[in-house]
């Protein structure tokens, strides 16, 4: 059916040097045929999709429904505001920089992969965000802020749970949640890349939450339409 490695290494679910080493033909069996329908709209629908007794009626799920969405909007606002925050800081905060110095060790470093057209074009974006770390570590020194381990853990149990299914899953898991963050905040390769991941959001949103609470932030009513172009301005 193709001839490409990569295709034969996904399809065979090995790697990608036994793929090209992979000869004579394969029989496969389909041994389950999965379906999807609509679900009928009762108790025990309502327990799978919020938890248990979480509704108790189609007009508390449509209403909870809702509720979901807005606060999925609500995070997106967040998000929009937090990088108007950090344009404002980087764009209002002098340092200096020694920019031939900078060019320099992201060529070394970069084994090969930052040219001086990619240097042209990105140099201005990684500056801005480096920058942008350096406000942050000025604010979390003077400011005190810190991340617990404990803190991390929650944070990876919350995202596990919101991954796969909400609070029905948290309830079906038990105490087996922790052991399956801890693999999740040890990774694969046990480098903890997952951990220093979810502990830089969490230091960020403290950092974000100190800043919010010496401003003033107005509110401004827009469409849909609206909301979705300012939020596509700033993805990035």
């Amino acid at each position: 059916m193709f001839n490409d490695p990569l295709s034969i290494s996904q399809t065979l679910n090995i790697s990608e040097d036994e793929a090209k080493a992979a000869t004579g033909n394969y029989t496969f069996t389909v041994t389950n045929i999965s379906q999807t329908e609509p679900a009928q709209i009762n108790q025990e629908f309502f327990d799978k999709v919020f938890g248990k007794d979480a509704v108790a009626n189609e007009a508390d799920f449509i209403e909870k429904i809702k509720t979901t969405i807005g606060e999925n909007y609500n995070r997106e606002t967040e998000h929009l505001l937090d990088h108007e925050i950090q344009h404002y800081f980087v764009d209002n905060t002098k340092i200096t920089m020694p920019e031939a110095f900078l060019k320099t060790w992201l060529k070394n470093s970069s084994q090969g992969q930052v040219t001086d057209d990619i240097l042209e074009k990105e140099f201005n974006s990684y500056k801005d965000s480096l920058k942008w770390d350096l406000i942050k570590n000025k604010i979390a020194e003077e400011k005190e802020i810190k991340v617990e381990g404990d803190e991390v853990r929650e944070k990876a149990k919350q995202f596990i749970v919101e991954q796969f299914g909400g609070a029905a899953i948290a309830a079906q898991l038990g105490d087996k949640l922790n052991d399956i963050a801890n693999n999740y905040l040890s990774g694969q390769d046990g480098k903890g890349e997952n951990f220093m991941k979810i502990y830089n959001q969490l230091r960020q949103e403290k950092i974000m939450k100190v800043i919010k609470e010496s401003i003033t932030v107005t509110d401004e009513k827009v469409t849909l339409d609206e909301f979705k172009k300012l939020a596509e301005e700033h993805r990035h």
